[in-house]
């Protein structure tokens, strides 16, 4: 059987130049493989993209949390906790008025700690996976549970898909801002609110730019895989 949930997605030929604008950015990120047998780019990337092929949503939730890592952490050299580092620069570069930062914050929080339970051997009583799933803020009490944890596998892919966006705004040469190969002080940074609305506008411009606004912002809700979807 196919994903539990989709979204019917609908192109006209207008959005052929931010399909362009975009292949081009992918092609000249600034990586360098030279040497190496892969990178936290290349990671994220393959992760990512590997959650849309047929799967179980535990194996969803280890790799969009792997590559959510590889994103925002992958050339950190502090100690500070991994998921508080993930969830603080997320919410800070990918809030909007539909999706404040808290929403974010706290779902990574759960998703982060499913995704450590499970690499870890751990076992994950049902009613705690169900309790972990219903509190992911777009979830609804109506929900059956395999469709709810779809729901949750697809929130999770559409804060990575914008934060993968996000980074590659603000690595883009000639003026990045965080680049992919150097040590950035990132959390710093992103404490002073000036600089936060600095690289959060930045990265919203360049995806306005390359024809691509929209998909700065949240996907709309999904359906279900028997749900009427004519949006």
């Amino acid at each position: 059987m196919g994903p539990l949930v989709r979204r019917t997605t609908r192109l006209a030929p207008t959005d052929e130049t931010a399909f362009a604008n975009l292949g081009t950015m992918l092609e000249e990120a600034q990586v360098k493989r030279t040497g190496m047998t892969t990178t936290s780019f290349d990671m994220a990337l393959d992760r990512f993209l590997r959650t849309y092929r047929p799967a179980g949503p535990f194996d969803s939730i280890v790799d969009l949390a792997t590559a959510l890592e590889a994103l925002l952490t992958g050339n950190d050299q502090g100690t500070e906790s991994i998921s508080l580092r993930l969830k603080s620069r997320a919410a800070a570069l990918l809030w909007t008025d539909g999706d404040p930062a808290s929403a974010i914050f706290n779902d990574i929080g759960r998703f982060y700690g499913m995704r450590s339970t499970l690499v870890h051997g751990g076992k994950i009583k049902e009613s705690k996976l169900r309790a972990d799933v219903g509190k992911i803020s777009t979830i609804t009490d109506t929900e059956m549970f395999g469709t709810a944890t779809a729901h949750a596998v697809d929130r999770m892919r559409d804060i990575v898909r914008r934060a993968f966006l996000a980074r590659l705004c603000l690595a883009e040469a000639p003026d990045p801002v965080w680049p992919f190969e150097a040590s950035t002080a990132v959390d710093s940074i992103l404490s002073d609110e000036d600089q936060r609305t600095v690289w959060r506008h930045k990265w919203r411009t360049r995806m306005s730019e390359i024809g691509a606004a929209g998909a700065a912002d949240p996907a709309r809700p999904g359906v279900d895989f028997i749900s009427h979807d004519d949006r």
